[in-house]
């Protein structure tokens, strides 16, 4: 006797019980036959903290969901693109008597074409999912997407550079004399030891030389004779012209003798 209750007790507690083996085979079958608001209060605080479940309770009163969610073998998603979710499912509730699997959730046997559509009541990163089919309600994590501003170009920077240096003019005094510059020899006044470099004018067919220093006169510039021009041919018409003046000449001497 003491038996049999053991046994009938031991059976009575496993349909309360969490369930060992976490699998959900296909969507649709062995649905949850409780009430949304009986699972998610029966959540434990390390699986739902108080707050969301408070807030998540009075939205499923309410009947308004945060998003609808498509569940497939590998993904939850949501038009909403300000979150995303997490592809594991924890602590769903299944089956007439509602047995509630502790751990993830194996989905490993569904189809690449299977998907579940469900409603998801949120508070924060945490989620309550609750499929419109079979009703298995289970938590899933969500994350806020952080958009990243467009890229902008900077705008130029504008630096203020110290003003150039104006050098004046060197003025020679009257009565001094100064010495003749010329490309071939160095500037004047420059002391041992500086490196100098000579200045060349450039070069320019048929044309003169610019004046570069005021001081050095430009040189003369003998362009080459031009070619004489080319003798012209005579065209034919002009050779008939002249043979038919000849003729009407000799025609008049010899008509006048």
């Amino acid at each position: 006797m003491k038996n049999s209750s053991f046994l009938v007790l031991s059976f009575l507690v496993s349909g309360t019980a969490a369930a060992d083996v976490c699998d959900w085979n296909k969507p649709g079958i062995n649905p949850y036959q409780g009430s949304l608001k009986a699972a998610v209060t029966a959540y434990l605080d390390d699986e739902l903290p108080p707050e969301a479940k408070a807030e998540i309770l009075k939205k499923a009163a309410d009947h308004k969901f945060d998003a609808r969610v498509v569940i497939t073998k590998y993904t939850i998603t949501s038009e909403n693109k300000e979150y995303e979710y997490s592809s594991e499912i924890e602590g769903m509730y299944s089956g007439k008597n509602g047995k509630k699997c502790k751990g993830v959730v194996d989905r490993s046997k569904w189809g690449d074409n299977d998907k579940q559509e469900a409603l998801a009541y949120c508070s924060g990163s945490f989620c309550v999912i609750y499929p419109e089919v079979c009703r298995n309600v289970s938590i899933v994590r969500r994350y806020r997407i952080e958009h990243q501003p467009p890229f902008a170009i900077p705008p130029p920077i504008f630096t203020d550079f110290p003003p150039i240096a104006m050098v004046p003019p060197v003025v020679t005094p009257p009565g001094v004399s100064q010495p003749p510059v010329t490309f071939e020899s160095p500037p004047p006044n420059e002391g041992p030891g500086v490196p100098w470099y000579p200045i060349y004018p450039p070069i320019f067919v048929g044309l003169p030389p610019p004046c570069m220093l005021c001081e050095v006169p430009c040189p003369p510039v003998i362009l080459p004779p031009s070619p004489p021009p080319p003798v012209p041919v005579p065209e034919p018409s002009t050779w008939i012209l002249v043979l038919a003046g000849v003729g009407f000449l000799i025609w008049r001497v010899r008509r006048k003798a």
